[in-house]
């Protein structure tokens, strides 16, 4: 039996080419699409502009530094989505249902919080763990594990940038 695995990474990425790429993703100038429900039949909607799905670019951004280096870092072989999630301030958290972005076997989820908020991702393995959204860190774990999100409601934005893999 595989054990189900996660990764804490604070610092993930060299300042200066991370705040490059916060700035553009906190910016007026990119496209966001809206998702009536974060996962399953909750009423929490967001919003996501995707970099690569299947198998295709689907951004200029796909070509930034801050990628490249992540792409390198976390050492993939193959892609299976990159995308960026916004999900808007609430006026009490809202959580979404606990899920798996996908059920391949030996994939990884790698989520990178480009701000810091009372948001958080909690992790089912053999309990729950509360992970905070601090800017820069990373979370990576194996795709079957059960993960939902819980929206902020002391900043108006929380952006990460999730990423669905294999490693080389």
């Amino acid at each position: 039996m595989i054990k189900n695995k996660y990764e804490i990474i604070n610092n993930f990425c060299d300042e200066k080419i991370f705040n490059e790429f916060k700035d553009v993703a906190f910016s007026e100038n990119i496209s966001w699409f809206y998702r009536a429900r974060l996962a399953g039949d909750n009423n929490k909607s967001y919003w996501t502009h995707c970099l690569f799905n299947d198998y295709k670019i689907d951004s200029s951004l796909f070509h930034s530094s801050f990628i490249q280096f992540v792409l390198d870092k976390l050492n993939i072989a193959s892609l299976v989505q990159i995308r960026l999630n916004l999900t808007l301030k609430s006026l009490i958290p809202i959580g979404s249902n606990f899920h798996n972005d996908y059920f391949f076997p030996n994939c990884k989820t790698a989520i990178i919080y480009l701000n810091t908020c009372n948001g958080k991702t909690i992790i089912k393995t053999k309990k729950e763990i509360e992970i905070k959204s601090e800017e820069n860190k990373a979370l990576i774990f194996d795709t079957n594990i059960l993960h939902k999100v819980v929206s902020q409601t002391d900043v108006d934005r929380r952006i990460i940038l999730n990423i669905n893999y294999f490693k080389k």
